[in-house]
């Protein structure tokens, strides 16, 4: 991409790449990490015509999100699900 002078990059994080959740400290750990990565790539290759950018999706419907609703919804005192989707973007997962 730099011989070329263009290129993108393109990382996959999550909401979570964005504000801390408890109680997950890996994994936002991980996911912080990312945008580091991904802010340094980007100064780095801007200056070599190559952008980077990091998707950060809400929730998304999956097995595993499914699985820790209850959990959440525990650890938050919330009731399930419709104060949870409330804490999507867009109040509805996305699947």
């Amino acid at each position: 991409m730099y011989k070329q002078g263009s290129g993108t990059i393109l990382y996959m994080g999550s909401v979570r790449s964005q504000e801390g959740s408890t109680p997950k400290a890996p994994y936002i750990s991980a996911e912080h990490a990312l945008m580091g990565l991904a802010r340094t790539t980007a100064k780095e290759g801007g200056e070599k015509g190559v952008r980077t950018n990091v998707i950060c999706p809400g929730y998304v419907k999956t097995p595993l999100v499914e699985k820790q609703i209850p959990e959440q919804a525990t650890h938050r005192a919330l009731m399930v699900p419709a104060n949870v989707l409330r804490m999507a973007s867009t109040g509805r997962f996305d699947t």
